[in-house]
C-alpha cells in the first residue's frame, strides 16, 4: 500500500472508536439515537474496508 493510502485511512481508528463511544453514551439517554451512531459505524466500517481492499488491490 502507498502512504498516500495510508495517510487518508490515519483517523479512521478515532472515527470508529468516536462513533462506538457516542453510541453507547447516548444509548443511556435516548436509545434511537445511540441505534444511529451504531448504524453509523457499521456504515462508516463498511466504507472503510471498501477503500482499503480497493487499495491493496492496485498494486
Amino acid at each position: 500500500m502507498q502512504r498516500a493510502d495510508f495517510s487518508k485511512s490515519r483517523f479512521d481508528p478515532l472515527i470508529s472508536i468516536t462513533l462506538y463511544v457516542l453510541a453507547i453514551l447516548s444509548s443511556l439517554f435516548f436509545v434511537p439515537l445511540g441505534a444511529i451512531f451504531l448504524l453509523a459505524r457499521i456504515s462508516f466500517h463498511f466504507v472503510v474496508y471498501l477503500h482499503l481492499s480497493n487499495a491493496l488491490g492496485q498494486k
